[in-house]
């Protein structure tokens, strides 16, 4: 038997043109053809190529985020162990000369400020002295501070404090408090019942008495820098019974920091003098 291809009417074999709608007819279908059944394909559901791609971009992000995280730490450690790039030599350049300008500097005003002192000259000791007075301190209570320089101009600047008293009492004092109304600081001098040792001596001399301390400026230079920079500056000799009150005025004020100064200029030029060549 044959079949139309377009409207699918029964014809016999011998028959070649459909007697339905007059389309040829072809070879006629054995029975083995016709019982094969033609393959069909079904197309997966919408929502399972959805979850494999979602799958897919997944395994991709975790992939770029894994090289990531490695090229992180490889960097990390890179930048650990290599050595950070030097300075430019024009920067280096300008902080030596600022270095040196800052030293030539206070060497100037160490000399400038030795200038205002009085000159002693000790043969024995090889050792010029700047004072404040001339040949002997007077008979007052005052706060001085001077310098000596040796032969190899090593600068030795000391605190002078000297107390005067025609009183017939002693005060005999071992301790220095320097006081203002914000602070206070102590220093013990180490003295022997507050006449001798640690710097300490007494003297009596006609009219009166004196009772004095000299300490390199470096072992009180705290108390120096807290009564130049508070209220109601004090400087009280204390002793075991009795004390005496130093108040500053402000020319006494100027003068400490005057030494204050001459401290850190010191300090710049490493406690020695540079001389021209």
């Amino acid at each position: 038997m044959k079949y139309c291809q377009k409207c699918g009417n029964e014809s016999a074999d011998d028959v070649n043109f459909c007697g339905s709608c007059g389309n040829k007819l072809g070879e006629p279908r054995s029975e083995v053809q016709a019982s094969i059944p033609q393959p069909t394909f079904n197309q997966p559901p919408q929502a399972n190529k959805q979850s494999d791609k979602k799958k897919g971009c997944i395994g991709c992000l975790a992939i770029i985020v894994f090289f990531i995280i490695i090229v992180a730490i490889f960097g990390s450690c890179s930048n650990k162990n290599s050595t950070p790039p030097a300075e430019p030599a024009v920067t280096q350049e300008k902080t030596e000369k600022d270095k040196e300008k800052a030293i030539a500097d206070a060497n100037k005003a160490v000399i400038d400020m030795l200038g205002t002192f009085y000159k002693k000259t000790d043969e024995v000791e090889k050792t010029e002295w700047y004072t404040q007075w001339q040949g002997s301190y007077p008979a007052e209570t005052a706060v001085y501070w001077y310098v000596g320089l040796n032969s190899d101009d090593i600068i030795n600047q000391r605190v002078k404090i000297v107390h005067f008293s025609s009183d017939i009492d002693w005060v005999f004092w071992d301790k220095i408090i320097f006081s203002t109304t914000e602070k206070k600081w102590d220093y013990d001098i180490g003295s022997f019942a507050g006449q001798s040792g640690g710097g300490k001596s007494t003297q009596i001399v006609m009219g009166g008495k004196y009772e004095t301390v000299d300490l390199p400026i470096k072992k009180v230079i705290q108390g120096v820098e807290i009564v130049t920079n508070g209220s109601n500056p004090i400087i009280r000799l204390q002793g075991k019974e009795h004390h005496y009150d130093i108040k500053l005025s402000s020319k006494d004020i100027d003068n400490l920091k005057n030494a204050i100064a001459f401290s850190k200029n010191a300090e710049i030029i490493g406690n020695r003098i540079i001389r021209a060549k």
